[in-house]
C-alpha cells in the first residue's frame, strides 16, 4: 500500500500542474494474456449491426476485462455510398490494413473481427478461443495510471517484460465510448436506428518501449462530444512488424 501511494504521489507531481484536482484510476493487466477483440465496422454496411448488436451483446453481460477487451473501429471507406459514419476517421482504415498486410491477409473487409490481431470467423468456437488464450502466460505486463480533470486525461502507461521477454514493443492507446446512435437517412442503413457500444473515439500510438520497464505518457484532450461517463480508456501493445496483440489493459472512467 505504502508503495502504491508513493506511486500516486509521484505521478501527481510529475503531471501538469492543472491535474492537481483530479482522480487517480489505476489498472494492471493480468498474469494471463488478454483477450483483444476488435471490430471494423459501418454505419455504411448492410451487413454491419448484428455484429455491432453482437457487441452491445458483451456489454450486457458485463464481461471481465481481465479476460476479454473489446472495441469498435468504425471505417470511412464505406461513406461515399451515400451515408458518412460519423464515428469513422482513416486512421482505422489504415490499421484494419495494416493488420492485414501483417498478416499476410489479401482482403479486408466489414463486419469484420480480428482476436488478438487477426482475422477471426470462428464464432461456433468463440468461448473456446477465449479459453485457449487465457490460457497463455502473458509476455509482457501492462500498467495503466490516469488522472482525470475536466477537459483532458494524463495517462501514464508502464510496460514490463515478463518471462525473459525483452523485445521492443509498440503501445497504443484508445479512449472508447458506449451507448452512441445515429437515425441513418441515406445509404444501405437508411430509415434504420443504430445503436453501438466499445465505439472508439480517439486511437493514439504507436508509441515505441524499447527500454524496459518503458514509460509512456500522455495528454489527451476530451473532447466536446465525448461522454467518459460511458466510457473507458484501453492500451494495448504489438511488436511493430508483427500482427499480434500481445497484451492489452483495460480502465473505466465512470468511477
Amino acid at each position: 500500500m505504502k508503495s502504491f501511494i508513493a506511486y500516486c504521489i509521484v505521478l501527481l507531481l510529475s503531471l501538469p500542474l492543472h491535474a492537481d484536482q483530479g482522480r487517480v484510476l489505476t489498472a494492471t493487466s493480468p498474469e494471463n494474456r488478454v483477450v483483444f477483440f476488435e471490430l471494423y465496422t459501418s454505419e455504411g454496411c448492410s451487413s454491419c449491426p448484428p455484429a455491432d448488436r453482437f457487441l452491445s451483446r458483451l456489454k450486457q453481460q458485463n464481461i471481465d476485462d481481465k479476460q476479454l477487451i473489446p472495441l469498435a473501429f468504425h471505417v470511412t471507406y464505406w461513406d461515399y455510398i451515400g451515408w458518412r459514419d460519423r464515428f469513422g476517421d482513416r486512421q482505422y482504415d489504415e490499421r484494419q490494413r495494416r493488420q492485414a498486410k501483417l498478416a499476410a491477409n489479401r482482403i479486408v473487409y466489414t463486419p469484420q473481427f480480428m482476436m488478438n490481431g487477426r482475422d477471426y470467423r470462428r464464432y461456433n468456437h468463440f468461448d473456446t478461443d477465449i479459453k485457449d488464450v487465457l490460457s497463455m502466460p502473458a509476455d509482457y505486463k501492462l500498467e495503466l495510471h490516469t488522472v482525470q480533470n475536466e477537459h483532458s486525461i494524463d495517462v501514464d502507461v508502464v510496460t514490463t517484460p515478463l518471462n525473459g521477454n525483452n523485445e521492443p514493443v509498440s503501445v497504443f492507446l484508445a479512449v472508447y465510448e458506449h451507448g452512441l446512435s445515429s437515425d441513418v437517412t441515406d445509404g444501405e442503413n437508411e430509415g434504420k436506428e443504430l445503436q453501438h457500444d466499445y465505439v472508439v473515439r480517439k486511437l493514439y500510438g504507436p508509441y515505441s518501449a524499447e527500454a524496459f520497464p518503458s514509460r509512456i505518457i500522455k495528454m489527451i484532450k476530451v473532447e466536446n462530444d465525448w461522454d467518459l461517463a460511458k466510457g473507458g480508456l484501453v492500451a494495448f501493445i504489438q511488436k511493430p512488424l508483427h500482427p499480434d496483440v500481445l497484451q492489452a489493459v483495460h480502465l473505466g472512467l465512470h468511477h
